[in-house]
């Protein structure tokens, strides 16, 4: 099925493809992992949880990558014609459409939460989603390329920052607001699992950025090393949290890492307060995030209905606008961030399975 848009048509270097899945996976999910970890657990295990999570992110890109080997230089919909032909593949598009756009939408919603709660109290909510989507949409449609170099740019001083105030925290940091180890036993544990797709949402991105890399061969074990190290940076942030500030108080708190950052200061230097490092860093890592679902729904969407982003564009920015205005309250926004949680398995796994399964049928009935 020829493609109608240059979106996917750039070629990525394996820094920039790593880049890009980092930054989708450094979204709204890292500033409340710790929250909704413990108020699921009501113990201080969700460091357990994030190891188990993690090892089933890596499980799923194995898939992914077995996926992209035995159609390398070609995305999800330019090999899975092939695969379910034409009628199986606008399937799949209408799914990542409509999956892509909640994601878009309810990270935007996300991040204009952030924003009013913290900075911009008294600005209408829907300027705040207009503008946001505006440059997104700007940043997007600039190609794939633009997007990785972007999100490389911006990656770098947010894991640098990130670090730093991590380390800064460790001034309220009480081993004791971990212990005791599983006093629940392993049972919360196995259910919780589960309800972790959500912090790694942006997994998914790899089966439409994978026929893309220029040195694809070369891109398995720096993915690897990205997903890693993403859940490393999940555990040190959970730990450092839950340890500053104890379950009780960070299952309660609608910010727990900025809370934390905020409930620390060092006297007699030039910044006493450092939430605002924060803030900035994550603003750029919400709209990097927010133009990775927004390509992959655009992606999906020109695919479904074999026209060019340009004839869809006003259509994109409505429907977008829309999603994110559709939470009433923050209890709503973070009901629609758990289904799309769920969502994510299918993305990850139950898609790239069955198209697995057939790439190898197929390739056994050849013979």
């Amino acid at each position: 099925m020829a493609q109608k848009n240059t979106l996917a048509k750039s070629q990525l270097s394996v820094v920039q493809a790593c880049a890009l899945l980092m930054s989708t996976f450094l979204g709204f999910g890292y500033i409340v992992l710790s929250r909704e970890l413990s108020d699921m657990l009501n113990t201080a295990d969700g460091w357990i949880v994030i190891i188990i999570a993690t090892l089933f992110i890596v499980c799923f890109y194995l898939i992914i990558q077995s996926l992209a080997a035995g159609h390398e230089g070609e995305s999800l919909y330019e090999y899975s014609p092939k695969l379910i032909g034409k009628w199986g593949t606008k399937l799949i598009a209408l799914y990542y459409t409509a999956y892509f756009f909640s994601m878009a939408g309810l990270e935007i919603r996300a991040c204009t939460e952030m924003v009013r709660f913290f900075l911009l109290e008294d600005t209408p909510m829907i300027v705040i989603i207009v503008s946001f989507i505006v440059l997104v949409h700007y940043l997007t449609v600039s190609g794939l390329q633009i997007i990785a170099r972007v999100s490389l740019f911006y990656l770098v001083p947010t894991i640098v920052i990130v670090l730093i105030l991590m380390v800064l925290s460790l001034r309220i940091f009480e081993l004791s607001n971990l212990r005791p180890v599983m006093s629940e036993g392993i049972m919360p544990i196995v259910k919780a699992t589960p309800k972790t797709g959500f912090y790694f949402l942006g997994l998914e991105i790899m089966l439409f950025i994978s026929g893309a890399v220029e040195k694809p061969k070369k891109l398995f074990v720096p993915v690897m090393g990205t997903i890693l190290f993403t859940g490393l940076l999940y555990i040190l942030s959970y730990i450092v949290i839950v340890g500053g500030m104890g379950v009780t108080e960070t299952a309660n708190t609608t910010w727990p890492t900025i809370s934390l950052i905020q409930s620390f200061e060092i006297e007699g230097v030039l910044f006493e307060r450092y939430e605002i490092f924060f803030l900035f860093v994550w603003l750029m890592q919400f709209y990097t995030t927010t133009v990775a679902f927004y390509y992959g729904s655009l992606v999906s969407f020109t695919t479904l209905f074999s026209t060019s982003v340009k004839k869809v564009a006003l259509f994109s920015l409505v429907i977008t606008t829309v999603i994110a205005l559709l939470p009433k309250t923050m209890d709503e926004l973070f009901w629609g961030l758990n289904i799309l949680g769920y969502s994510f398995f299918i993305s990850v796994f139950g898609i790239p399975v069955v198209l697995l399964a057939i790439s190898k049928f197929k390739k056994r009935w050849a013979r």
